[in-house]
């Protein structure tokens, strides 16, 4: 079941249904990804409307240098940037080729700032 998405754009052409935070999809034997839903919140605890403040918030929760999630997790640099390369923020999703430490399905949600 869907509907036209308002600002954003149009989603995929063919979606797939799915009930969960965190979904492993695959597209060919040789291509999966993760997608992990992201929502932001003010002060107010309002919605950010902006992608990118959303975006700067979800990398800046998962990627600082001594507070974010993935610096707590002590992976090596080399891990720490092949992870780096395999995730891409989509307005309120993020994909990632491989599962992001720390937000498994059992730690969601989590909130990361």
């Amino acid at each position: 079941r869907g509907g036209r998405g308002g600002r954003g754009g149009r989603g995929p052409t063919h979606p797939k249904t799915a009930l969960s935070n965190l979904i492993l999809t695959t597209i060919t034997p040789n291509f999966q990804f993760y997608l992990y839903g992201v929502a932001c919140y003010d002060s107010q605890n309002k919605l950010v409307d902006s992608r990118r403040r959303r975006q700067e918030l979800f990398f800046r929760g998962l990627l600082a240098p001594k507070e974010g999630l993935l610096a707590k997790m002590n992976l090596t640099t080399k891990e720490l940037d092949s992870l780096k390369r395999g995730i891409f923020f989509e307005g309120s999703y993020c994909f990632s080729s491989r599962p992001i430490p720390g937000l498994e399905p059992a730690a969601l949600p989590k909130y990361l700032i």
